[in-house]
């Protein structure tokens, strides 16, 4: 079943993205389909997304069939509606980068 969204940006410089989407068959259909599924295909190419809260990585496997991965994929530059803020992976203590990690990136 087809859902209707209609999202704002989050920034002046985006516009707004409308679009339908069916999670059980991965269609998508409207106006702006064609980002939604671009943004798709180059999340699974990488693997993963950086999302909330931020530089939380997410494993994206299959974002057209999975509204925690495509909520983490649109929240990047839309304001989320509630039903995919309502999808919206939390992220565990796991997730978020280990701070001795960040000391390879130290210029003296």
């Amino acid at each position: 079943m087809y859902r209707k969204f209609t999202l704002q940006p989050q920034t002046q410089h985006d516009v707004e993205l409308a679009f339908e989407w069916d999670p059980e068959s991965g269609d998508l259909r409207g106006a702006g389909a064609g980002i939604v599924r671009n943004m798709c295909e180059r999340a699974l190419q990488i693997g993963h997304v950086n999302g909330h809260p931020y530089p939380t990585p997410f494993d994206i496997k299959d974002p057209l069939r999975s509204p925690a991965e495509m909520a983490v994929l649109l929240g990047q530059s839309w304001q989320l509606d509630a039903e995919l803020q309502q999808a919206y992976p939390t992220a565990g203590p796991d997730a978020l980068a280990d701070d001795t990690d960040l000391d390879q990136y130290v210029v003296n």
